[in-house]
């Protein structure tokens, strides 16, 4: 592919490899020369792995307190830890991979028109691999993602990671015993205060790390992101890798950061039905089976990029005093602190590294034409609705759900855009007016990046860097100019108005969310969980749209940015999780008292962070018109200053 070449020149067609070698079977099944380990290590088999792990001290120490605290014997909880381990790890086999992965490869082909790899990247991760313990850290917008990882490095000979999968995989006839010897192992979604079972698993994965047993492969969004963007890092596994390091029991740890980008996904109208409440599928063999029919699909080109090795030795260099665990083997605040920021680096890495094809950006486009007017000749697919679906918003028009689904898929592929130029869409989204103070568009620039902080992933302590960074980019495109503290748009190509579109509808969302919960107080009193405050919103936008559909985009009604939002408001104590009655203290023949469930109840906004939202430039008749739709309260200050809120046990009352 001599025009593939041209286009991306530090970029080889993986598939093309499969070709010149004779095809999958002759590919998979050639001799292959992993690097062999610096030191006295060498890589141990999977049983050696998991009985070093029972007998580290953390887990002995583990199984000690737990006898105690139980107060039963101790060959009780080791029988336990014994079943942990055995559900939990790993039991790699080189000719199960390569079975596997004949017919992976012959999936590959069908999907894709080209897998394309930054080739001079995995020669020099191939050279660290042999000393240093190496973990990838992909984004995560599909379960293709795990798959590619592991053939591209069976392709260039770099020693196949364990990767960290959810506990769902293992429970999957057959298949969940064919990833487990390919190389998965498996972890719960939340460990919560099971102390055996994080002091087990922290140690699985750092006997890994300090033997350099293989590499490590785990996502640091936690779970697949749905609507094409980042999600914002999950702390825990990253700070369990890191912990060897941290203290002294390995050299170096080796983070590369991976962006794995696709014309499009398997999972497309998976996600947008998720997103509008259907729950989401088990993962199961037959299910598996049952989505045979995307092998008929073109899915275009796929490209993993893989980043700049990161050398935790250097990134940490001067941040952090490592001869403090000599004495301390715990983690300071300051130290999980900087493994937080870490993670963010991460993420903002791999969106530096993404690649944005052609189809994000005709998805972007579509976004703002009105497919429902006659004259135009592509029409919204209408997607089924059915009562057997499960759907957890019961009582919503079916016909306007059946929209929402395709205009949410493609919602989602246009959210690919937004790691590009999140910063100065926000700085478009400010300057409504042609002359701003530099100032004040800073202090706005910071509101808006903290309102947004799970749709835009910064990292901690460098949002005013990434302002000047935006700032400059703007000028340079001749989208800004400034004399003194005066900032003005030129904008002859009104690229700023089109900056401000992928922004308005996040602050939108946010207003909205804000009005709906202000509202109604016996609709109020029934939203007892998170979920159902998503649902109720959800209804709230479909009234409005139901009586003018021109007032909100039917992909308003994700859930995502709904939830995000919601959490936005926990963070600054305006929501709040309520447990209406405390727990029972336990019984003495109960050493496993039941934990309550704890129901998130919502408080009233708070009038100051409604004021924050409202000196944004958000047209007045856009406020005052969903507001008066909604019959909620946000026009009006006098309302909400002179209302108060009271959470009882079961609701929210607005007085």
């Amino acid at each position: 592919m001599p025009n593939r070449e041209v286009l991306y020149p530090q970029y080889v067609d993986w598939l093309s490899k499969l070709d010149d070698a004779g095809g999958p079977l002759k590919w998979i099944t050639k001799q292959k020369h992993f690097p062999e380990h610096s030191g006295p290590n060498a890589a141990r088999y999977w049983k050696q792995i998991n009985e070093a792990v029972f007998r580290s001290e953390r887990v002995q120490l583990a199984i000690e307190e737990e006898v105690i605290r139980r107060k039963c014997q101790r060959v009780e909880v080791e029988k336990e830890a014994h079943a942990i381990l055995d559900k939990m790890g790993h039991k790699y086999s080189i000719w199960n991979v390569k079975g596997f992965g004949y017919v992976v490869t012959k999936v590959l082909r069908r999907l894709f028109r080209g897998i394309y790899v930054n080739e001079p990247a995995m020669k020099e991760i191939l050279k660290l691999s042999g000393q240093y313990p190496v973990i990838f850290m992909p984004s995560h917008k599909t379960y293709m993602d795990f798959i590619l990882i592991s053939l591209i490095c069976y392709e260039y000979d770099i020693e196949l990671p364990a990767i960290a999968a959810g506990e769902d995989f293992a429970k999957m006839a057959f298949m969940g015993e064919v990833l487990r010897r390919s190389g998965a192992f498996f972890m719960r979604r939340s460990f919560g205060k099971d102390y055996l079972y994080w002091a087990i698993f922290s140690e699985y994965v750092q006997q890994h790390l300090v033997h350099n047993d293989r590499t490590i492969e785990f996502f640091v969004e936690g779970g697949r992101s749905r609507t094409g963007k980042s999600v914002s890092p999950k702390y825990g596994l990253i700070q369990a890798v890191l912990e060897p390091f941290l203290k002294g029991d390995v050299l170096d740890i080796i983070l590369v950061p991976v962006a794995m980008n696709y014309d499009k996904i398997l999972e497309e109208m998976l996600y947008a039905y998720e997103l509008l409440g259907f729950p989401k599928p088990k993962e199961t063999t037959s299910a598996l089976l049952k989505a045979r029919n995307v092998l008929n699909r073109d899915y275009g080109k796929c490209f993993v990029t893989f980043g700049k090795p990161i050398s935790a030795r250097d990134y940490f260099n001067g941040r952090i005093y490592r001869p403090l665990h000599n004495l301390d083997k715990t983690l300071t605040m300051e130290e999980k602190s900087e493994i937080r920021r870490l993670a963010h680096f991460i993420v903002k890495e791999q969106n530096a590294n993404s690649i944005l094809t052609v189809w994000p950006l005709a998805c972007n486009l579509f976004e703002s034409i009105d497919l429902s007017e006659v004259d135009f000749t592509i029409k919204l697919l209408k997607m089924p609705i059915d009562k057997e679906t499960g759907r957890k918003n019961e009582g919503l028009n079916k016909e306007v759900m059946g929209l929402a689904v395709t205009r949410i898929a493609i919602d989602n592929y246009a959210n690919s855009m937004l790691p590009f130029c999140a910063y100065e869409a926000i700085i478009a989204f400010l300057m409504s007016s042609r002359i701003v103070k530099n100032d004040e568009l800073e202090k706005g620039f910071l509101f808006v990046l903290s309102l947004l902080n799970r749709e835009i992933i910064s990292v901690p302590g460098e949002e005013k860097n990434e302002f000047q960074k935006a700032m400059h980019r703007m000028r340079a495109a001749n989208m800004i100019s400034g004399k003194g503290d005066e900032v003005s748009k030129i904008d002859e190509w009104a690229w700023i108005a089109k900056l401000e579109r992928l922004i308005r509808p996040y602050m939108k969302h946010f207003l909205i969310v804000i009005n709906c919960l202000s509202g109604d107080n016996e609709k109020l009193a029934k939203l007892e969980s998170t979920s159902k405050a998503i649902s109720y919103v959800q209804q709230q936008m479909i009234l409005l749209y139901e009586k003018d559909y021109s007032l909100l985009d039917l992909t308003y009604l994700s859930s995502d940015p709904i939830k995000n939002a919601i959490q936005t408001l926990i963070d600054r104590k305006i929501l709040k999780n309520y447990q209406p009655h405390p727990p029972h203290p336990p019984q003495p023949q109960q050493p496993h008292p039941p934990h309550p469930q704890q129901h998130a109840y919502l408080q009233q906004v708070q009038q100051q962070v409604l004021q924050q939202v409202q000196h944004l430039k958000i047209p007045l008749s856009e406020k005052t018109e969903i507001s008066r739709q909604t019959g909620n309260i946000c026009n009006s200050s006098r309302a909400c200053s002179n209302s108060s809120s009271r959470v009882c046990s079961n609701s929210i009352h607005i007085l």
